[in-house]
């Protein structure tokens, strides 16, 4: 998509659930952009936090 405008961009995200030993990292440190008119899905497990 040659020329297509950028529409949403998230740079170094982390996303954390819990405090202490019971702290799960769900994701981190994750980039990317996404340009108007692209089409994304987010996977995973029921109850995962997508």
């Amino acid at each position: 998509m040659t020329g297509s405008a950028l529409a949403i961009q998230g740079q170094s995200l982390t996303k954390i659930y819990g405090s202490g030993n019971a702290q799960v990292t769900a994701m981190e440190d994750v980039s990317f952009a996404l340009l108007s008119g692209e089409v994304v899905a987010l996977l995973g497990p029921s109850g995962s936090g997508k």
